[in-house]
């Protein structure tokens, strides 16, 4: 008898941007470990807080914060970010942390005595050869690769000092959803800020942090027992 043929599995389906694996919040204190753990005087140390605080801070998707140049970045009170190809190509203006300003403004100030052009990608290179397997030169845009390894070894160093989480460009973006949702930002407004194409992939989100919210909000009752 001929041997039976394999049929192909479908692949499941999943709705949009919603995380494979459980994802792990971050909150002020682990965010300010990651930033004490970077270099504060490396210039690829500035970058690298620069890029923390803006994930942090906005809740970008790592390649539209890959994608930025400097004239996508209105750092005046209050401060905004043009994302110019979000997912789907679309466009948007979101807002940014103010807190997020200073780490972006000393790279910028970094990146203007380092000679590099004003054209270029905001988180570039800054040194030729090889980067994760890949030719690079200065200036040109960092990669999703290296932002992973780099945040590997980030994270190797928390653990050391006590912080067990996962930490991944990803990450960020949740926990900036979280962040707004604490502060009483409705669905629609987050739903923006994050460029979300409809408001049950927001509620994915949403649905994710809400037990971190309902647990503070339950923090110091009893309730009769």
């Amino acid at each position: 008898m001929p041997p039976k043929r394999k049929t192909a599995r479908k692949p499941r389906s999943s709705t949009p941007e919603q995380p494979s694996r459980e994802i792990d919040i971050l909150d002020a204190a682990d965010v300010r470990l990651l930033l004490d753990l970077s270099s504060r005087r490396s210039p690829t140390g500035i970058r690298n807080r620069a890029l923390i605080a803006v994930l942090y801070g906005s809740g970008l998707r790592i390649a539209e914060a890959l994608a930025l140049t400097p004239k996508d970045l209105h750092l005046d009170d209050p401060p905004t970010i043009r994302v110019h190809r979000g997912k789907g190509s679309k466009a948007r203006t979101c807002a940014l942390l103010p807190a997020s300003v200073e780490f972006l403004q000393r790279w910028l100030d970094k990146r203007k005595t380092l000679g590099v052009n004003g054209r270029r990608p905001v988180f570039c290179t800054l040194t030729s050869g090889k980067v994760v397997g890949k030719e690079t030169l200065p200036g040109q845009p960092v990669s999703s690769a290296y932002v992973r390894g780099w945040l590997a070894r980030l994270a190797a160093k928390a653990r050391a000092r006590g912080m067990d989480k996962r930490i991944h460009a990803h990450g960020f973006r949740h926990s900036h959803a979280h962040q707004l949702r604490k502060q009483g930002w409705d669905m629609v407004e987050i739903q923006k800020q994050l460029g979300h194409s409809s408001l049950s992939v927001t509620n994915v989100y949403l649905d994710h942090v809400g037990a971190h919210e309902l647990a503070e909000r339950m923090r110091g009752e009893d309730w009769g027992l």
